[in-house]
């Protein structure tokens, strides 16, 4: 009974994340790029970043790096309380997980090619999706309760996390070569805005 309760609470936040997600279309393609988009080399470390919601009985780590839960970080820390952030953690303070990770991933047809961009391959540690460097990459924090340090009129929920990421980055020290093609990381050109709701309601 327990899982199949823990079951209704996950199905809607996960389909809000995976709701939330848009992808910009690819520049036009040419010769050179047959994506479209100019891959970027960074010269700052982007600005992974984790947060958590826990405003209600499910406790999710998500990141601004396409991946919700923590279980290829093993010791990531939540930056509210400095404690190791729980993965997917039902009910709160059980120290029960339900998710090792979940990661977004993304394919297409390029020409002669198939391209695939993935949050996170845990068989080879690679990830191609990743946030800009300094308070660009940052993750938002909104809430729609006046008491929150964290309020905006135009939060949508009592805790509101929104990011942006690109798999355009190409850096090699970055993105890792994974061992499937061999190949230095090449972009599909996109840019996804994930947001992410939690409410402390019954109902929700």
């Amino acid at each position: 009974m327990r899982q199949a309760r823990l079951y209704w609470y996950l199905l809607p936040l996960i389909l809000l994340i995976a709701g939330s997600m848009s992808s910009a279309a690819p520049l036009v393609p040419n010769d050179r790029y047959p994506t479209g988009m100019v891959p970027k080399t960074t010269v700052a470390p982007p600005n992974w970043q984790i947060a958590v919601h826990k405003i209600n009985k499910l406790w999710l780590a998500i990141t601004n790096g396409a991946t919700f839960g923590i279980g290829f970080a093993g010791s990531e820390l939540d930056p509210e309380t400095n404690l190791p952030a729980p993965s997917c953690e039902y009910p709160a303070n059980s120290n029960i997980t339900y998710l090792y990770i979940g990661a977004l991933w993304a394919g297409a047809v390029v020409g002669r090619d198939t391209l695939v961009s993935v949050g996170f391959d845990g068989n080879y540690y690679v990830s191609e999706f990743w946030p800009e460097s300094g308070e660009t990459g940052a993750i938002i924090r909104k809430s729609n309760m006046k008491t929150s340090l964290d309020y905006y009129p135009d939060a949508v929920s009592e805790q509101d996390f929104i990011c942006q990421y690109t798999d355009t980055i190409t850096d090699p020290s970055v993105t890792a070569t994974d061992g499937y093609d061999n190949r230095p990381h090449i972009p599909l050109g996109l840019e996804i805005k994930q947001r992410s709701y939690a409410w402390s309601y019954d109902y929700a």
